[in-house]
């Protein structure tokens, strides 16, 4: 069943593009949501998309909703096979020309079982993994370039081909609000904390950073479904906070922010675009690429250079980085980054 921005059955006989894309507590919502800036990008085009998926959070259904696209719900299968083979049938019901597919468990065994003559497939990578039986490459990370992509594959890759969602556009030529007189940080760690981490955070915030009052927006992952109840420790803080979940215009969130503590996920590459510099923690072994690419760019320093953050973390040091953050705002290595000029490029390719 296809299911339209109202939760209405569509009836649509035909969509250029398929996208296949989870949201979930354990993967979070980034892939998610680079998937939904190419489809707005395709959608300036007039292009027809279908987002397919088995598992959604709510924050990803509401950009659905609000981008009015299109959206249909299949099985959790156990068997990729069985995964590729609905989406094959998907697209050449719909006649698709396009299939994107964006996720690390998606292989070359999926990728073989879903190719077909009359669609071309579309990855969104991001180790040069599992690519033998896909035709285009999206990599928009600053490290793709030194990673051989097979020959025969099309290939966008590095900064320049962010895929930044359509609330970001009218920031390319624009300058950022003034700031107020004090600072204001973000604190996110993505679209799930399944290990806890956030409280960690939050707390090394209020006991390392005494030297000034702070205002703090602190997104809430997706386990949330209240105000934590870690959040009465600290009622005497000198510090603000602000407790927010499920935001869809992040750009005007990050208008106002002058410093990020966030987890080395795609979100980096959004608070570098708004000239932010971030403290940056590594959860997962496939962060830590990110996190390094940060730190050598210029862009933010990491907090922890060992193992992914756990549970056997007691607290983090966070006052000489924060310091430090605090003199780059305005550095010059902010000025020379050149990203996403050339991402509206991708969808006149395709088109």
């Amino acid at each position: 069943m296809v299911v339209g921005r109202h939760g209405s059955v569509m009836i649509c006989s035909e969509y250029n593009i398929i996208i296949r894309v989870d949201a979930t507590a354990e993967m979070g919502a980034g892939h998610f949501m680079r998937c939904m800036a190419l489809a707005q990008w395709c959608q300036e085009e007039r292009l027809k998309i279908l987002f397919v998926y088995s598992e959604l959070l709510p924050i990803a259904n509401k950009f659905l909703i609000e981008n009015q696209f299109d959206s249909e719900e299949i099985e959790k299968f156990d068997s990729l096979v069985e995964d590729a083979m609905q989406v094959q049938k998907i697209a050449l019901k719909y006649h698709a020309t396009l299939v994107v597919i964006d996720g690390y468990h998606f292989t070359n065994q999926y990728f073989n079982k879903l190719r077909h003559q009359k669609f071309k497939i579309i990855k969104i990578d991001d180790f040069g993994n599992d690519v033998d039986y896909v035709d285009i490459v999206i990599n928009q990370n600053p490290w793709s370039k030194k990673i051989h992509y097979p020959d025969n594959i099309k290939c966008f890759l590095g900064l320049e081909y962010l895929l930044l969602k359509k609330e970001y556009w009218s920031f390319f030529k624009n300058s950022k609000t003034n700031r107020g007189e004090k600072k204001r940080v973000l604190v996110s760690l993505g679209g799930s904390d399944v290990i806890g981490v956030l409280e960690k955070v939050v707390k090394s915030i209020d006991c390392d950073l005494k030297h000034e009052a702070l205002d703090i927006d602190v997104l809430l992952p997706c386990q949330y479904d209240a105000m934590p109840e870690w959040e009465k420790d600290l009622v005497t803080s000198k510090h603000s906070y602000t407790w927010l979940k499920d935001i869809v215009n992040m750009s005007g969130l990050l208008n106002h922010i002058d410093i990020a503590i966030c987890a080395a996920g795609s979100i980096c590459w959004e608070l570098a675009f708004m000239k932010i510099p971030m403290v940056v923690l590594v959860q997962a072994e496939n962060q830590k690429a990110v996190a390094k690419s940060i730190e050598f760019m210029g862009l933010g320093v990491i907090l922890s250079h060992d193992e992914p953050i756990s549970t056997a973390n007691q607290g983090f040091q966070l006052q000489g980085n924060f310091k430090m953050l605090g003199q780059w705002t305005d550095k010059q290595s902010f000025e020379n980054l050149h990203i996403a000029e050339k991402t509206k490029s991708i969808v006149k390719c395709l088109v």
